[in-house]
């Protein structure tokens, strides 16, 4: 019998990875859900902005914030937010 060496690359990209809490965007993306649920506008987008801001890389965390502006009447914050999420799959869809 012959073994073959392997190798396996296994690449963590950190979404999600850090304990819960204000440093996580997962964390401050379900607390901001939950908080325009409730009807908490302000604080729910504050948690959302902030999720964006720790994976600013990350387009879906756009297409929520734009969502959640949208649906707040900041339109022109929304339409920003999209074209960022757009612009970001883009981007990945060439790698």
């Amino acid at each position: 019998m012959t073994l073959v060496p392997s190798l396996a690359l296994v690449i963590l990209d950190g979404w999600g990875l850090a304990p819960p809490g204000p440093g996580n965007a997962v964390s401050n993306e379900e607390l901001g859900r939950a908080l325009l649920r409730a009807g908490e506008t302000q604080s729910g987008l504050s948690e959302l902005e902030r999720a964006t801001h720790l994976e600013a890389a990350n387009p879906r965390l756009h297409f929520e914030l734009g969502h959640a502006y949208h649906d707040a009447g900041l339109t022109d914050k929304a339409a920003a937010e999209f074209a960022r999420s757009k612009a970001l799959y883009g981007a990945h869809s060439e790698d």
